[in-house]
């Protein structure tokens, strides 16, 4: 085996491990719209008869761009995203900032 190959599989080994530990650090966009939506419908749960008389009987969390996020503990991270949404049938969009904390249950939106 030449020396370009061993380096070449070598380099490939190395991006493989930093790939692998990046998956440990801030949550993904897909998880955050996920915690997102299991707070969303908590929240509307708890709300029970007044969710409706408030007009927030359902919403759907459509997507989250990640801006950037810090590093906020152990486990958890504050992060800046641009959230699409449906409520009431309309399409709203914010940007605003969250924290979230990874459980055993996986991320979790938290204050």
């Amino acid at each position: 085996m030449n020396v370009s190959k061993k380096v070449t599989q070598y380099m490939g080994v190395v991006v493989l491990s930093l790939g692998l530990a990046a998956c440990g650090g801030a949550p993904s966009e897909g998880e955050m719209k996920d915690a997102m939506q299991r707070e969303a419908d908590q929240l509307i749960k708890a709300m029970g008869p007044f969710a409706q008389v408030a007009g927030m009987e359902a919403m759907q969390i459509l997507k989250v761009e990640k801006v950037g996020c810090d590093k906020d503990g152990d486990k958890a991270y504050r992060c800046d995203m641009k959230v699409v949404a449906k409520v009431q049938g309309k399409e709203v969009t914010q940007t605003t900032r969250g924290r979230f904390v990874k459980t055993s249950d996986g991320w979790q939106a938290s204050k």
